[in-house]
């Protein structure tokens, strides 16, 4: 017994039942044919249809995996070549090394990164790696000539730092000694005048005298961090130095008060260049 389907209601029934149990339509033998072929009919389309499905699945697997396969080969084709081009950049970069010179410096170690970065297998294509080497060996005797020649800049330069603070010294010595023998004229005529305060008046251009090689002392300083002391002792004894004009005793007393003091100062300033002078 096989089943077939009610033309009717579509229910599965006996092929030897005379009526459907579904719908109660009646089954007679041309009918149970026509129904037999509509099912053989719908079974070979049902099974088409299963073959085209299974064939355009197949055929899309087989075009994506066709397709992946080629593209997997491109990009690892593509990925091969970009390796061999940076091989050969590499190769021809240093190729075009040409006398190693220490501006060269920077150009080298961008060739010894790219060079670094490479693979070992990559690596062992650069075929002219120890011209790269050989480069690296000049640049550290270069680096080395250079930090040896600029130690030797230093030392002359600490050599003529010396021989100028040398000359500076001299120069204020000669300076303040200037001013010490305007100052002693200076005094010298106040004690061999019978007018004084007349004397101390007309002699004032010694003084200013005195004044302008203390200045010049001053001036020779400059920033010399060794001078900084003296210098203040210069500008102690330039402050203190007494100027202008007497016109009574008292103001004649006071002045000579002041040169107590500036006396003082400027005794100072000659010792700490005498005390360099004598060391040398």
């Amino acid at each position: 017994m096989a089943l077939i389907k009610c033309p009717e209601c579509g229910k599965d029934i006996s092929d030897k039942a005379e009526r459907c149990i579904g719908c109660g339509y009646v089954i007679n033998s041309k009918n149970k044919i026509n129904v037999n072929k509509k099912n053989k009919k719908a079974s070979r389309i049902i099974i088409i249809i299963t073959v085209l499905v299974v064939l355009v699945g197949a055929i899309s697997v087989g075009s994506v995996m066709i397709y992946k396969s080629f593209n997997d080969k491109s990009t690892t084709q593509e990925k091969e070549e970009e390796r061999n081009s940076e091989v050969e950049e590499i190769i021809a970069a240093i190729d075009s090394l040409g006398e190693i010179t220490i501006d060269d410096k920077e150009d080298i170690e961008k060739l010894n990164n790219l060079y670094a970065a490479l693979s070992e297998e990559d690596k062992a294509l650069v075929t002219n790696h120890d011209v790269l080497v050989t480069a690296n060996n000049k640049i550290a005797m270069l680096d080395l000539s250079s930090e040896n020649s600029d130690k030797n800049d230093k030392n002359k330069k600490s050599q003529n730092d010396k021989q100028d603070l040398d000359s500076v010294y001299s120069s204020i010595n000669d300076a303040l000694w200037d001013a010490s023998d305007n100052t002693d004229d200076f005094l010298e005529s106040l004690n061999n005048s019978s007018d004084p305060i007349n004397s101390y008046n007309s002699n004032l251009s010694k003084m200013d005298t005195a004044k302008d090689s203390l200045n010049d002392a001053y001036d020779s300083c400059g920033d010399y961090k060794e001078l900084q002391s003296l210098k203040k002792k210069i500008k102690s004894a330039i402050d203190s130095l007494p100027t202008g004009k007497v016109y009574n005793t008292d103001d004649f007393n006071s002045k000579l008060e002041d040169f107590k003091e500036f006396s003082y100062d400027l005794y100072e300033a000659q010792m700490e260049v005498a005390k360099y002078i004598d060391s040398k």
